[in-house]
């Protein structure tokens, strides 16, 4: 068995063996008062909201060599567009498509150093937004803080954004969110959610309370990613229209935070080993601060995403396998 494919299912059975163990071991000890299970609580609660004050990344652990040897059981390769690096000296907002089930390829390639991120992008400091959810389960949080997940709330990302270091900083949102993800199961179709998130590319993906301007304000410019192959890593189950299906979806969608997709992979849960690419493409650049835009100045700048999405694709559907599937903007 070569090292690639031991970092596969180590990666995958480590994760599947933590969430089975706080179901079955630290639950049960909560509830009986252990004092390692009270005081991780206790913890639990005191740091809830790191996740909104840009997390605690640990440079070591997005650098270990594991992270290469997992990208290559895919494989999964990171590619840039532009011919030289992105500027430091500005922020930028990760525009990323597809969704697909857990956007394994588009995390990977930037939490972590496998794609050697650091050396195509020098200077930058990449955070993945997702939603708040996911910090709610105990130990797995860590490792998110620790890799540099943030929450996908306006708060979390103007921390990130003003920070300590104003240049240099990375805010990767999956722009289409869980709706897209309901649309990965089209063989022959790539369906990017971005008109009817209209908003969403310059405020936060999950918290429109806050009516203050991302991107301009902050001249956060914006680049399109796209993940070639990430939705082919599942395979999905259609399920019918019915009322009580779409009544279970909504509330499934309320609770956990995400649409109810049926999918299966290797032993079911485990994604199939597919090459996918992730392409950065060339920013739409911020030179101004704005902080009430305009009807019209939302509009433009959606339309000149829009448009740098399609280049994108155009430019690389041939060399990443997607030369007979149709790209759909909604």
């Amino acid at each position: 068995m070569s090292t690639d494919t031991v970092a596969y299912w180590s990666h995958y059975c480590f994760y599947t063996i933590l969430i089975a163990a706080i179901a079955l071991l630290y639950v049960p000890l909560l509830l009986e008062w252990n004092p390692f299970a009270v005081a991780y609580l206790l913890w639990h609660i005191y740091d809830f909201n790191t996740c909104d004050r840009g997390s605690r990344p640990w440079l070591w652990l997005r650098q270990l060599r594991f992270w290469s040897h997992f990208a290559h059981s895919f494989p999964i390769r990171l590619i840039r567009a532009t011919q030289s690096p992105l500027s430091a000296d500005r922020n930028y907002i990760f525009a990323c498509h597809p969704h697909g089930i857990f956007s394994i390829a588009t995390t990977l390639s930037l939490t972590t150093d496998g794609q050697q991120f650091s050396r195509l992008f020098p200077g930058l400091h990449p955070y993945m937004v997702t939603i708040s959810q996911q910090f709610w389960l105990p130990f797995y949080r860590e490792i998110l803080l620790a890799l540099g997940y943030c929450s996908a709330k306006a708060q979390s990302i103007q921390h990130i954004l003003k920070g300590k270091h104003s240049n240099g900083q990375v805010v990767a949102i999956m722009i289409g969110g869980t709706r897209e993800a309901t649309e990965s199961h089209w063989p022959q179709r790539l369906v990017l959610i971005v008109k009817r998130r209209r908003g969403k590319i310059y405020k936060s993906e999950h918290d429109m309370t806050n009516s203050s301007n991302i991107h301009l304000s902050y001249r956060a410019s914006i680049v399109p990613v796209i993940s070639f192959g990430e939705n082919n890593l599942y395979h999905y189950v259609n399920l019918p229209d019915s009322s009580w299906i779409n009544c279970a979806k909504q509330t499934f969608k309320t609770i956990i935070g995400f649409p109810l997709t049926l999918f299966y992979g290797n032993w079911l849960i485990f994604p199939l080993r597919k090459p996918v690419y992730t392409v950065v493409g060339e920013p739409i650049l911020i030179d101004e601060e704005i902080c009430s835009p305009t009807e019209q100045q939302i509009d433009q700048l959606q339309q000149q995403y829009i448009d740098a999405l399609r280049r994108l694709y155009e430019q690389y559907k041939h060399q990443c396998n997607h030369g007979d599937i149709e790209l759909v903007i909604k």
